[in-house]
């Protein structure tokens, strides 16, 4: 019921965006992230690395069914391009 409040309220909220920026799925946790927790920086940013090692079985559950080739889920970052650089 919880999940389909969630999924309810991100249908609304990205109700005009394209496809492929809209969430299929979602993993709702009732686990503060807090600095004790180390989920976060004392400036309130989120630690990704902390997060993915700690919801590591949860995000691959979501990428169930979604896995690359070679039968390993990827989660693509969007970072510097080495093609995108003029040496």
């Amino acid at each position: 019921m919880v999940l389909e409040w969630v999924l309810d309220h991100i249908a609304r909220a990205v109700r005009g965006f394209p496809a492929y920026a809209k969430p299929r799925a979602v993993h709702v946790s009732l686990e503060p992230w807090t600095i004790d927790a180390g989920l976060i920086t004392p400036t309130l940013k989120p630690k990704r690395p902390a997060i993915e090692k700690r919801f590591a079985a949860e995000i691959a559950d979501l990428y169930r069914g979604h896995e690359s080739p070679e039968g390993l889920a990827t989660v693509r970052r969007p970072g510097p391009n080495v093609a995108d650089h003029h040496f």
